[in-house]
């Protein structure tokens, strides 16, 4: 959902630009933006509740029974009492099998962000993240995304504000369609899937600038969503 989001700014913002795309007008773009935020905080401040399952693992009994409430809520018709008291038995027994391990294992108890960083255990899925996120930025969908106009420019110099905001369209289309996969297909496909596609793309685009081939240039910079 976060992403999602994201995207959805990222398109609201190059909506906007198709009107206010002047040396005068641009700005109000930004104050779209704060007027959004507060809107956001207001929201949070008057709407946010809880999550039920931290209540619920605080152990105690007002907690639990606003827990309940509050998940019942959630689940809405879709789901019976019975089925709300399930899921938190649930959590508990999550809760217990959590305590059972600290106790094992009291090296964990001091487990943080710091000991994240330096314990040699946790090296491997530091580089995993750690490279992702750098390789999203200098290949990734931002790239694209903030350069898409001067890419287009050169086919469509008319069009290039709205071509890329269909661009930003496809993006938002594709996050949300993927989202409904990732608990049935898993994430480790849709990531592969996606690295080799935009590994495909990305030699393609390459090849498009060097030749400077316009056209190839913009398709294939599409396509890479």
């Amino acid at each position: 959902m976060t992403q999602i989001s994201v995207n959805f700014g990222i398109l609201l913002a190059q909506m906007l630009a198709i009107k206010w795309n002047s040396v005068e007008s641009w700005r109000r773009i930004l104050s779209v933006g704060w007027i959004i935020a507060g809107f956001n905080i207001i929201l949070a401040a008057t709407s946010l509740v809880e999550s039920p399952k931290w209540l619920v693992i605080r152990s105690k009994h007002a907690n639990e029974e606003l827990g309940i409430k509050i998940l019942g809520n959630l689940r809405g018709s879709t789901s019976s009492v019975q089925d709300v008291h399930n899921e938190i038995e649930i959590w508990k027994i999550e809760k217990q099998g959590h305590l059972l391990l600290l106790e094992s294992n009291p090296h964990l108890k001091n487990l943080g962000f710091w000991y994240y960083l330096t314990d040699k255990n946790y090296l491997n899925s530091r580089m995993i993240a750690t490279f992702m996120m750098i390789g999203q930025q200098f290949a990734g969908i931002n790239s694209v995304i903030f350069y898409g106009v001067d890419i287009l420019n050169k086919v469509f110099p008319q069009y290039a504000v709205l071509a890329n905001v269909l661009i930003s369209v496809g993006n938002m289309v594709i996050t949300a369609v993927a989202s409904t996969f990732l608990d049935r297909v898993g994430r480790k496909p849709l990531l592969l899937i996606s690295l080799l596609s935009m590994l495909v793309s990305l030699v393609v685009l390459s090849a498009g600038i060097l030749m400077d081939k316009s056209l190839i240039t913009s398709v294939t910079g599409s396509v890479s969503l």
